[in-house]
């Protein structure tokens, strides 16, 4: 009976895990993106080739940075 307990208490515990670190991340890429919108729309880049490979660069860096 203890085991599956444990087994589910587990389970319970690594999804908060799971859906904690996806919060987390969807945080930093919102804020990354918020951040680098800004940033283009001051410097007037917001449209541009290179604005938007700015925009996709950090939010491929915050992915890679968080893991899965």
């Amino acid at each position: 009976i203890y085991h599956a307990i444990y087994k589910r208490l587990s389970a319970i515990n690594f999804s908060l895990q799971r859906n904690f670190r996806q919060t987390v991340r969807s945080l930093v890429i919102g804020f990354g993106v918020t951040l680098v919108t800004n940033f283009e729309v001051a410097l007037g880049l917001l449209d541009t080739d290179f604005g938007i490979a700015l925009g996709l660069l950090v939010i491929d860096f915050g992915v890679t940075l968080l893991g899965d």
